[in-house]
């Protein structure tokens, strides 16, 4: 099964939510449902989803500032699409704010570049899998 593309893709923002996890957001109804579980939220985007969705990945809350996840790279096979992710956590002795944070990222892909019908997200970071979604494409 070979790689069919590299999927372009920009951020949107870089905030995060309570619960740790990943989403795959095709509407505005979704959209605004996903919006309103997060923490701190700005204003809602402007996302066209008859052209693309919103990809992002959240790391829950965490004890300490020093945690990051970042969508590096998305690529589309025929009916998978495989999200690398670098997940950063501090080291021990690393100074870091005594403030709970709520890391995330939110990108924008567009849908032409992605594949058609019942399409499974793998998100993986550095040292494996980290979770899977079905998704209706």
């Amino acid at each position: 099964m070979g790689i069919l593309c590299e999927v372009p893709f920009s951020t949107v923002d870089r905030v995060g939510r309570r619960q740790p996890g990943f989403s795959v957001v095709l509407s505005r109804k979704e959209l605004v449902q996903l919006w309103a579980g997060l923490w701190q939220p700005p204003a809602l985007p402007t996302i066209d989803f008859s052209r693309s969705c919103l990809v992002a990945a959240f790391m829950g809350e965490q004890p300490t500032g020093g945690y990051s996840v970042t969508i590096t790279r998305i690529q589309a096979y025929e009916r998978q699409v495989l999200v690398d992710l670098m997940v950063k956590k501090p080291a021990e002795d690393d100074p870091v704010p005594l403030v709970a944070t709520f890391p995330g990222h939110l990108v924008e892909a567009p849908l032409d570049a992605l594949p058609r019908g019942d399409v499974q997200f793998l998100f993986r970071g550095q040292e494996g899998p980290l979770g899977q979604l079905e998704v209706s494409l």
